[in-house]
């Protein structure tokens, strides 16, 4: 258990403990929605039976002796293994905890917690309780005597116990006694007063409306790298204005691993990410490939291709031009996705000028927006922090025409082979084994850096390189508070991002609604 939470459930306790010594009031506790309507899909599947599988509004939307209301998720099994929160609805303190049933009952009769499957029930200040059924097996959050706040994540959607799919149960009761649960929707069949804060429209969710809503949010870092071109030195004109910049020949491909990353702890799924990028016109995308690091992949964890490949939104390189997007889906806490994206000079760029490729997060759902590479960012609340929430890394290059054929053939003052433990420049040179991308955030299967990444250190010599305290060498760094990370140099976009900007400039910035049957 966090600090944080540990503080936050001393200070809830002395609150809401002390409420609960009062007699329970005539007015009962108002209800807010206990799932995430806002990030998330959902919907109702079964109210309570008001008698004869008529619910409140005297509709057919029940089933006999159903006596709660049944919210399941927008992509079943999927979103299940993804991850759905479910929260307390009104402030109070957890009675009773229950967890560990196998949750992937479709048979709807399966057992296990009474029926509840891993259930959790809360009592409110005003003698009123709550129950949240069938919920993911170990993902209850909370304790027995544990104080809660409206809005607080106490559990996940699951289908534990006598369950048909993944929903949540839930239930208003107005004592301990399970004869006493009632309907919290108010209705022309229901004689209900109703509990929720606003129940919203028939079929539709009641408000999320807690006056202190605790959630978490998805958040995002960002990573990147550029591959070195086999053979051939990656700033082979080390003069002037060119000096630092990663330098190719028209015509050469170059690959740029572009990496989102969602945070591990107490973080929700990032719903809806879309990466884009905008182009210069020296440049085309000639081929892309999303891939993943989700532990049940195919590839076991490693980077394996993601189903967002398939995805009709996203179109075949050909057709990119200097502005497109790609949708990479959801991202769940700790999962990392990447776009393997590849690049082709076409045109040369001129002295004073070099060939540009913004990479930018331009959306997920509820959460950010950025409509273009240098336009800022709609941050809801201020949610995102990498690079003081600008979600972007800038690429720049510099291009030439191969006039003498050399292409590939390993000249040119510097030389950085496919193995970055050689480099040689014909005399000596000195690499420090400091790498990784300056930023905020977490560093995780492929996330930002922040501060060192230390990858040893070692020193060229008459064409030959050995690294020292367990780490690679590296090439040969050109000025201050530069890091060579795959052969290249990264850092955040301009004026954005913590930390020092680098100055090696091939600079990366990287409806349907199934019946869910339940007791």
């Amino acid at each position: 258990m966090s600090r944080a939470r540990r503080l936050r459930r001393s200070a809830g306790a002395l609150a809401i403990a002390s409420a609960l010594l009062v007699p329970a009031s005539s007015s009962a506790e108002p209800l807010s929605y206990p799932g995430d309507s806002a990030n998330y899909g959902w919907v109702v599947t079964a109210y309570f039976d008001e008698g004869g599988a008529s619910d409140w509004n005297c509709g057919g939307n029940s089933y006999s002796g159903h006596k709660g209301t049944d919210f399941a998720i927008l992509g079943s099994w999927q979103a299940m293994a993804e991850g759905r929160p479910v929260f307390a609805a009104a402030a109070g303190v957890v009675e009773t905890t229950h967890d560990g049933e196998p949750d992937m009952c479709n048979s709807g009769d399966c057992g296990g917690g009474g029926g509840w499957g891993n259930h959790i029930k809360i009592t409110h200040p005003d003698g009123t309780r709550t129950l949240y059924a069938h919920l993911k097996t170990w993902s209850v959050t909370v304790e027995n005597g544990e104080a809660v706040a409206c809005g607080q994540q106490i559990g996940m959607v699951g289908s534990s116990g006598n369950s048909t799919g993944p929903h949540l149960h839930f239930e208003k009761r107005k004592t301990a006694d399970y004869s006493s649960i009632t309907d919290p929707f108010k209705g022309p069949c229901s004689p209900s007063p109703g509990y929720w804060i606003s129940q919203g429209a028939y079929n539709s969710l009641p408000a999320l409306d807690c006056p202190e809503v605790i959630q978490p949010w998805p958040l995002l870092s960002l990573d990147a790298a550029v591959l070195p071109i086999d053979g051939q030195a990656t700033d082979f004109n080390p003069e002037g204005a060119s000096a630092g910049i990663f330098d190719a020949y028209v015509g050469q491909d170059i690959r740029v691993d572009f990496t989102v990353s969602n945070a591990l702890d107490e973080t929700a799924v990032a719903q809806g990410v879309r990466v884009g990028g905008e182009l210069s016109g020296h440049w085309s995308v000639s081929d892309w490939l999303i891939l993943d690091n989700w532990p049940d992949n195919a590839c076991g964890g490693d980077w394996c291709p993601n189903d967002s490949n398939e995805l009709p939104e996203n179109l075949p390189p050909e057709q990119l031009g200097s502005s497109f997007a790609l949708e990479l889906g959801p991202l769940s806490p700790g999962e990392s996705k990447r776009v393997e994206l590849t690049l082709t000079a076409n045109a040369e760029t001129a002295p004073d000028e070099h060939a540009r490729a913004g990479l930018f997060v331009a959306n997920v759902n509820g959460v950010y927006q950025k409509p273009g590479f240098d336009a800022a960012p709609d941050n809801v609340d201020d949610k995102q922090t990498w690079g003081d929430g600008d979600l972007k890394w800038l690429v720049e290059a510099d291009l030439y025409v191969d006039e003498q054929a050399t292409t590939g053939d390993g000249s040119g003052d510097d030389t950085l082979t496919g193995d970055p433990s050689t480099a040689t420049d014909g005399g000596s040179a000195t690499a420090s084994g400091t790498g990784g991308a300056s930023g905020t955030g977490d560093e995780s299967d492929g996330g930002s850096s922040s501060g060192d990444a230390s990858a040893g250190s070692a020193t060229a010599s008459g064409g030959s390189a050995s690294g020292t305290d367990g780490g690679p060498a590296l090439p040969p760094v050109y000025g201050a508070d530069a890091a060579y990370e795959e052969g290249c140099a990264c850092r955040s976009a301009p004026g954005r991002g913590g930390g020092a900007p680098l100055l090696l400039a091939f600079a990366i910035l990287g409806l349907a609604r199934p019946r869910r049957r339940s007791r």
